[in-house]
């Protein structure tokens, strides 16, 4: 499963990529200072299957929500950790679960358990 984690500096980043890495899955991580028309290009050659939103900053709540927006009909899902009430979030994944658990949470999101 590919998986973007869009953030605004969380520190549970490395932990989250370490542990979705060791359990066989791609993690892409967009944060602060991204190169938006490089986005464009990454998610044409590797379209994230979840994106998973954590925080409350521009990057994990306004661009999280855009990209969901373009991807949806290609069947990207988006999660967020904190708030249930915001646009195009399909569910809400608590962002401090350990791998295993993070994993199984987004094979529900995608339906696939």
């Amino acid at each position: 499963m590919r998986v973007a984690l869009f953030h605004d500096g969380d520190p549970r980043l490395p932990r989250l990529r370490s542990e979705l890495g060791a359990l066989g899955h791609e993690v892409l991580v967009i944060g602060p200072g991204v190169a938006l028309a490089g986005l464009t290009e990454l998610f044409d050659r590797q379209r994230p299957d979840v994106i998973h939103s954590l925080g409350r900053g521009p990057i994990a709540l306004l661009l999280g929500t855009w990209w969901r927006r373009q991807l949806r009909d290609q069947g990207t899902r988006r999660a967020h950790d904190v708030d249930p009430h915001l646009p195009l979030v399909d569910v809400v994944i608590d962002g401090s679960l350990m791998g295993e658990h993070l994993v199984e949470a987004y094979f529900r999101l995608l339906r696939l358990r």
